[in-house]
């Protein structure tokens, strides 16, 4: 093969490759809903078997 098709294709290779990682993000973080004037403790649970997922809103779980 021709060194130039060469570049080329691995250069599309590692442009695919980001595109295909750049689409799988997840979500920045977690917003966490608390009543105003709230006073007590508060516990959060992650990776709960059988929990059903949280709802993406602007990027960020709920």
């Amino acid at each position: 093969m021709k060194p130039s098709i060469i570049k080329t294709l691995v250069a599309g290779s590692i442009i695919f490759a980001l595109w295909i990682f750049s689409a799988c993000s997840t979500p920045r973080g977690g917003k966490y809903y608390i009543p105003r004037n709230y006073s007590g403790w508060i516990c959060v649970s992650y990776n709960v078997r059988g929990a059903s997922a949280l709802p993406v809103e602007e990027g960020f779980r709920v």
